[in-house]
């Protein structure tokens, strides 16, 4: 849950593709951790991102949750 409120902090920084970036590490541990709590926080993660959909960092975030079935957008 760290990671995601890294992202917090990074959006308000202004700092999208690092904000993308800390999304795409916390999908990285349901690959060990499969708890729908970690899944929903993740979707309210990209959910954050959702104004800078447009963006490459997240684009290319959405290609990883989509590849680990978290969320389609």
């Amino acid at each position: 849950m760290t990671l995601l409120e890294l992202e917090r902090a990074l959006i308000q920084l202004g700092d999208i593709d690092e904000a993308a970036a800390a999304v795409a590490q916390a999908a990285d541990l349901t690959d060990r951790n499969r708890s729908p709590r970690l899944s929903n926080a993740i979707k309210d993660g990209r959910a954050a991102l959702a104004p800078w959909s447009g963006a490459q960092a997240v684009r290319d975030l959405d290609v990883r949750l989509a590849a680990r079935d978290i969320v389609v957008v």
